[in-house]
């Protein structure tokens, strides 16, 4: 699995969990993991409100592709959304099991 950190601007989204018809933040994710056929599920560390931001969410995605390549398209088809690193884990981990959460309001 890779996991992909992320940070994100709050106020351009109605909130980090897909609803239909609305702008959110995994929504905007998964629609362009589909488009370019990378992945059709992500599994969320966490999730945010309305108007909140994030400096290092992270997604996990099972995929073949290189995650350089998985970052440039994400970062150049998504306005608001920013992927900066990433880590190669087992298949059967899951980014919502974190011992560690840090929230600063």
């Amino acid at each position: 699995m890779l996991l992909l950190k992320f940070s994100y601007i709050g106020w351009m989204f109605e909130s980090y969990s897909i609803q239909p018809g609305k702008k959110t933040v995994e929504g905007s994710i998964v629609n362009i993991l589909k488009k370019f056929n990378i992945a059709d599920k992500i599994l969320s560390s966490s999730r945010t409100d309305r108007n909140v931001s994030a400096l290092g969410n992270v997604i996990g995605i099972k995929t073949n592709q290189r995650p350089e390549k998985i970052a440039g398209i994400l970062n150049s088809n998504l306005q608001g959304i920013y992927f900066h690193s990433y880590a190669i884990v087992e298949d059967d981990f899951n980014p919502r099991w974190a011992k560690k959460r840090w929230y600063r309001y």
